[in-house]
């Protein structure tokens, strides 16, 4: 029987991230924030795995979101096949960390997203900017509409 889904979001990945993040921010609370994400993971679905990882991501990065948004891309893995930052599954919870969060800040999120979904995607998280402010959204994306990246336009229609 293959692996469930829900097994991507384990320990490994979690102090994966953990170790960019602080390499990011000489502050942040590695081992706590590995606490925090692992506490009871057997006992979580997919999705609630990725909610307590991107709550341990509140709790842990710093409170202004600028600063957070800032070592979120500091972290971002510059190519899907790169092991030299973060990529693939562990993108999900970060994402959701900047439409939960990031919603004061635009511009910033936007790009943000923009940057992860090439890494795996940002389609639920972009739908916070799509409730909140549509007619924003829908102009920013159309500006997209030509991106030479095919995950970029993917999103937009995800989204």
């Amino acid at each position: 029987m293959p692996e469930p889904f829900k097994n991507l979001f384990n320990e490994k990945i979690i102090c994966h991230m953990a170790e960019f993040l602080s390499q990011a921010c000489p502050v942040f609370d590695k081992t706590a924030f590995i606490a925090t994400a692992t506490d009871h993971l057997d006992d979580l679905e997919l999705k609630e795995r990725s909610t307590q990882i991107t709550n341990a991501l509140r709790t842990y990065l710093p409170d202004n979101y600028q600063q957070a948004a800032t070592i979120l891309r500091a972290i971002l893995a510059p190519h899907m096949e790169s092991d030299e930052g973060i990529s693939g599954w562990a993108i999900m919870p970060m994402a959701n960390y900047v439409g939960l969060y990031g919603g004061e800040n635009f511009d910033l999120s936007m790009d943000l997203l923009k940057d992860m979904t090439k890494l795996f995607t940002a389609e639920f998280a972009i739908r916070f900017f799509l409730i909140a402010e549509p007619k924003r959204s829908i102009a920013l994306l159309k500006t997209w509409l030509d991106d030479p990246s095919h995950h970029v336009r993917r999103l937009i229609s995800e989204g």
